[in-house]
């Protein structure tokens, strides 16, 4: 699936002629060359064709749907467990997710709305111009119907009421109105019902080796699980993980410090996951510069010494609330505090010297570890320029944990655990930790190991949303900023100092995104979210 040139000059093709489709061609008696030439090549597409064409949708789901700045970075700081990070600056507006002062400018707004329409758009062209005429071809289609109905489904769950959009549009219908997410939903349903039916499964548990970053069987159930669960349809949601959890192909890795490191790639514990091949030949086709977003700011602390990369910029930091909620729900420094976050103390302990000047700004003295770039992790030791880090670590999309978790609230919601799967499939992911499993379970029990368990993997502030908990948590969010100093001289106290923010906190209208302005402007029938 390396070969993509092809697909890809076809799809750029596609989008020049999709963003000239105003231009009127009546005076031209010649056919649009490009149109002719993308139509043909789905219409015509051979096996290999399409194998090309799926697997560039699969490079661009992460690079666009689920980027270093187009998904983790900004849902991460809307929640209570973390912030932008960085420095002050607004680097592709940021900061505001966690400040709560969003406009409808904001370039991560609209990066992220037009990128899950492209990623639509391509997959139409696939369901609808490529014949399903063999196995390989209809595997395909499966996969581009799960692409679709991951995108839908995220922008309903970010914008309320987008515009649905089943096919390739025609110039006449690129003004189309707000659909009702009720409509939307139906499709996704759809979409992933055919997907069920047409994808495989592994061959076992350690199968997804041979599949690679391909979607199966059973990550189109979870994500129809998912859209179950936000529907409300508790009952089958439950039944639709459940069928997950009895395939018996999946399982959560022993040691939690190996979930997202290259050694929990292609493992029982990940159902889809970003496949960044490890070719040291071709590295810098392998991903994008996620690792020096995420990692430590290295003007402000020392990375080198403790196995980082020699330069990143610092985003998605820890906020205190989140690391004191994990010490105290996990009663200590656990293995999954280890995976996830350090203290001061723990990156001293790393190697690293400490802070430099000038202080490490929105930090309280906690530093993210899950997701960083690791020397040892890198494809290109020898990477130079700090752009091109490239790392070999894989980024998993749905973890088996996040099945557990959905089925053990939704078996709560439906019938309150009348058998107890519930609570296996949650104490499940207490011991992989080390906690004692619990003899029975509330909704704040799942809410707490969920919080616990998925920490900056973008689904919490959702998640706050969907419980109707992000009015009380998020009321002061953005409006004190903090810069962290290293120990105050002569002791070994924390110099963390306060200082007021440009925030607001939560108010009703950030329970959904802006329509970015671009789009309201180039589609008068577009309505915008209530108080944008």
């Amino acid at each position: 699936m390396n070969d993509m040139k092809k697909i890809y000059i076809i799809i750029a093709t596609g989008l020049m002629i999709a963003g000239l489709s105003s231009c009127s061609q009546d005076s031209l008696d010649i056919p649009q060359k490009g149109v002719i030439e993308l139509e043909k090549f789905y219409a015509e597409a051979d096996d290999d064709d399409a194998v090309s064409a799926i697997a560039a949708i699969y490079k661009v789901v992460y690079n666009a749907a689920r980027s270093h700045t187009a998904w983790y970075i900004p849902m991460h700081a809307r929640s209570d467990d973390g912030f932008a990070g960085s420095a002050f600056t607004d680097s592709d507006n940021l900061q505001q997710f966690a400040n709560y002062n969003i406009v409808v400018t904001n370039t991560t707004v609209r990066t992220m709305y037009q990128n899950f329409y492209r990623l639509i758009y391509w997959s139409n062209l696939i369901i609808e111009k490529m014949p399903s005429d063999t196995d390989v071809k209809r595997r395909v289609h499966a996969e581009a119907k799960a692409v679709r109905a991951f995108c839908h489904m995220d922008l309903i769950r970010l914008w309320g009421n987008p515009v649905k959009v089943d096919k390739v549009l025609s110039p006449d219908e690129t003004t189309p109105e707000n659909t009702p997410a009720a409509e939307t939903w139906q499709l996704i349903e759809s979409d992933l019902n055919e997907a069920i039916n047409g994808l495989p499964s592994k061959s076992g548990q350690n199968g997804q080796v041979a599949i690679g970053g391909r979607l199966t069987r059973e990550a189109a159930l979870a994500l129809l699980g998912k859209a179950q669960m936000w529907q409300g349809k508790n009952a089958e949601a439950a039944a639709t993980l459940n069928r997950i959890i009895t395939s018996n192909l999946y399982d959560l890795i022993p040691d939690r410090q190996n979930v997202w490191r290259p050694a929990g790639d292609f493992s029982p514990e990940y159902l889809w996951e970003h496949n960044a091949v490890d070719n040291a030949a071709n590295w810098l086709d392998q991903g994008d510069g996620r690792y020096v977003y995420w990692g430590w700011r290295s003007d402000n602390v020392n990375t080198g010494n403790a196995g980082l990369p020699a330069e990143s910029w610092g985003f998605g930091a820890v906020s205190a609330d989140f690391a004191q909620f994990l010490l105290s729900h996990d009663g200590g420094k656990s293995d999954r505090w280890k995976a996830l976050i350090a203290d001061y103390e723990d990156i001293l302990a790393m190697g690293s010297t400490g802070v430099w000047s000038p202080p490490v700004t929105n930090n309280q003295g906690y530093f993210r570890l899950i997701g960083i770039g690791r020397n040892e992790d890198m494809i290109n030791p020898n990477y130079g320029l700090p752009m091109n880090a490239r790392s070999a670590l894989n980024i998993p999309y749905i973890r088996y944990t996040e099945v557990l978790l959905m089925y053990a609230e939704m078996q709560l919601a439906a019938n309150n655990d009348s058998d107890g799967s519930g609570l296996a499939a949650l104490n499940k992911v207490r011991t992989r930790v080390g906690l004692a499993p619990l003899a029975t379970y509330t909704l704040q029990a799942v809410k707490d190991e969920k919080r616990a368990e998925m920490y900056f993997e973008g689904e919490r502030y959702l998640d706050l949303l969907r419980w109707g908990d992000a009015p009380a948590l998020l009321k002061d969010k953005g409006k004190t900023w903090y810069s962290f100093y290293g120990y105050i001289p002569g002791t070994t106290d924390w110099d963390v100092r306060e200082m007021p923010g440009p925030g607001t906190g939560w108010t009703e209208r950030y329970s959904l995104l802006p329509f970015p302005a671009e789009e309201l402007n180039a589609n008068p029938n577009l309505v915008q979210n209530d108080g944008w």
